[in-house]
């Protein structure tokens, strides 16, 4: 030393050498730390995970490359290199090719990049979070007419609506038991769809429209919470006029 020491003080690529307290600490590594999908955000992931969000104070904390390696370790997950993130510093990533990206500006836990998983610590609030009153319609269907067929009043526009990205989509898909062989926009705008021949799945990218129906699509939908008694009226079908062929 040839100044007056600062604890917090790192500098690249030096090493500090440290004397610690002789104050010992329980301190292991939260077991809320997890690494999301592709396009996911923290706080989507947090509530998929069962927490009411992402902790924003503990996840922006990751500053420093030790901080994101001791993390990645601990989720035994192997960084190959690391550098600060170029998502406008928005949150710490990881991509496919071991790359760790660690925190220089102001975290938000609603932000997502295709090809960037999120390295998030969520909030040690828990949540109820089920993926009930979730249906896949037939060829053709609505959200509305599938919905009231199942029994509810309608179709759930806001939760229907936030099917905006991929591990959204996978995650109700798999709640399901459909296999998404693979994911884009949806091209109608309308509504999140899928198609059984193809195995793929489409997210929203426009304005949902729970009356919306188009051949060969199957609307993927979540309904209201609220239950009707819908039945198909027997007197009114024996009553109706005969085909004629």
């Amino acid at each position: 030393m040839s100044g007056s020491l600062d604890c917090d003080r790192a500098a690249y690529p030096y090493q500090p050498v440290c004397r610690c307290s002789g104050t010992t600490s329980t301190t292991t590594l939260s077991d809320r730390w997890f690494v999301g999908d592709s396009q996911d955000t923290c706080n989507d992931l947090c509530q998929f995970k069962g927490y009411t969000g992402c902790d924003a104070e503990k996840t922006a904390e990751l500053i420093r490359r030790p901080r994101v390696s001791r993390v990645m370790d601990f989720l035994n997950t192997s960084c190959a290199s690391f550098a600060d993130s170029p998502l406008s510093n928005l949150f710490p990533a990881y991509t496919e090719n071991q790359k760790c990206f660690f925190m220089s500006g102001t975290l938000n836990c609603d932000a997502d990049r295709v090809g960037y998983r999120p390295i998030c610590h969520c909030s040690n609030t828990t949540s109820t979070t089920t993926l009930a009153h979730w249906f896949v319609g037939e060829e053709e269907d609505s959200c509305n007419d599938l919905c009231q067929f199942k029994g509810y009043t309608g179709c759930d526009a806001e939760k229907t609506g936030g099917l905006v990205r991929q591990p959204k989509m996978s995650r109700v898909m798999d709640f399901l038991n459909t296999s998404c062989a693979s994911f884009g926009n949806s091209p109608l705008s309308n509504f999140p769809a899928y198609r059984k021949d193809l195995e793929r799945c489409w997210y929203m990218s426009g304005s949902l429209d729970c009356d919306r129906a188009a051949y060969p699509y199957q609307p993927v939908c979540r309904c209201s919470g609220t239950t009707s008694t819908t039945t198909l009226s027997v007197a009114r079908l024996q009553n109706s006029p005969a085909l004629v062929l």
